[in-house]
């Protein structure tokens, strides 16, 4: 089993970063790779980063674990849409094969939780979202756990399969140091087949943008007709 878990810096001061300035959500996911890879003998993990060289840092906790850590980087992605970083993390992933994609459910900066679903969709692979808890299952199908409301939901699917991690998956569940770890491995977008004119923000969009409609303005001749219109749309 080929497990990959994407990790990103965390940029901004919300919230409490793990060590490692990993963002809560990049955390978990980090913490559910670890545990699915322990649970599988046998298993491959390797943790990626898209992003400048100050992004090693979101590796380091991973290395710590006895990843395999890769960095992908190239100026075209400076300023990307999200589509652009989904596009560039789908031609890693295949890249370097998998099996298994676990990502944060979103980033503590944005909080858009796009780049999971998206690279899902480059992949052309199925995606579940906002897991809670995650395990193996005998039949060798992932069991996922996710939070709606007050209730929960429990869904299975075979890999290949994308999971976003919510931040609540193991907290506080602690991870051993398995040594220093190699270097981090870096890959250019001429690796994974990519030309920097690909990563450029869409400028065409399926469907028609509906415009929402303007509300009819009306003159009203004094404050007690006003007064009276406040009271019927009460």
């Amino acid at each position: 089993m080929k497990i990959i878990v994407l990790l990103r810096r965390l940029i901004g001061p919300p919230g409490r970063p793990e060590p490692g300035l990993l963002g809560a959500c990049e955390a978990a996911a980090l913490r559910a790779a670890v545990r699915l890879q322990a649970a599988c003998p046998g298993s491959s993990l390797t943790a990626l980063a898209v992003g400048p060289p100050r992004d090693d840092a979101a590796l380091a906790p991973a290395a710590a674990l006895g990843a395999r850590t890769v960095r992908l980087w190239n100026l075209a992605l400076e300023g990307a849409d999200y589509d652009a970083y989904a596009r560039a993390i789908a031609a890693t992933c295949r890249l370097l094969k998998y099996d298994l994609v676990l990502c944060g459910e979103r980033s503590a900066e944005e909080g858009l939780g796009v780049i999971g679903p998206a690279t899902a969709e480059h992949l052309g692979i199925p995606h579940l979202s906002a897991a809670c808890d995650i395990a193996w299952q005998p039949s060798g199908r992932l069991r996922v756990e996710r939070g709606e409301g007050t209730a929960a939901r429990r869904l299975e699917a075979a890999p290949p399969l994308l999971v976003t991690v919510a931040a609540s998956c193991a907290v506080g569940e602690r991870l051993a140091p398995a040594g220093a770890g190699g270097p981090v491995e870096l890959f250019d977008l001429d690796r994974i087949g990519l030309l920097p004119e690909e990563l450029r923000h869409r400028q065409r969009f399926e469907g028609t943008v509906i415009a929402p409609p303007r509300p009819r303005a009306e003159i009203l001749p004094d404050v007690a007709t006003l007064a009276q219109k406040l009271r019927e749309s009460r």
